[in-house]
């Protein structure tokens, strides 16, 4: 990663994640939610640009888990070395928008922070038949 990624931007959303791993109730998980969908975290998301080189965006690693396009997204540097095993390229989007533009482009799981204790997995959509 060239430039450093502005960590402090997503204390408010780490704290949250972590007060929802260990207690899990309805509350601290609507918490989280309601942070990522209308919040102002940011989130690293293996993505990079369209080829074409208009507004469009491929997102890499996107396996389909369970039957779902799942994606993958990072609160900050740390969580991402905690996950790749190799070079990935990524870009920041806002979380809020990130999340509505998911539900609308029909991806079925956004990981937050996969392989950390904080790792959250929000279903989106439908297994895909």
């Amino acid at each position: 990663m060239g430039k450093r990624f502005p960590e402090g931007a997503n204390s408010h959303l780490v704290n949250l994640m972590t007060i929802a791993s260990q207690d899990g109730t309805v509350e601290s998980s609507a918490a989280v939610e309601k942070e990522l969908m209308h919040g102002s975290s940011l989130l690293l998301v293996p993505a990079e640009p369209s080829a074409d080189g208009g507004r469009q965006v491929t997102f890499t690693h996107a396996p389909t888990i369970d039957g779902r396009v799942t994606l993958f997204a990072f609160t900050g540097e740390a969580a991402v070395r905690s996950f790749a095993r190799e070079d990935m390229a990524f870009m920041v989007f806002p979380s809020g928008a990130f999340f509505r533009s998911c539900m609308n482009n029909g991806v079925g799981a956004v990981v937050v922070d996969p392989n950390t204790p904080n790792e959250v997995c929000f279903q989106l959509a439908p297994p895909q038949d």
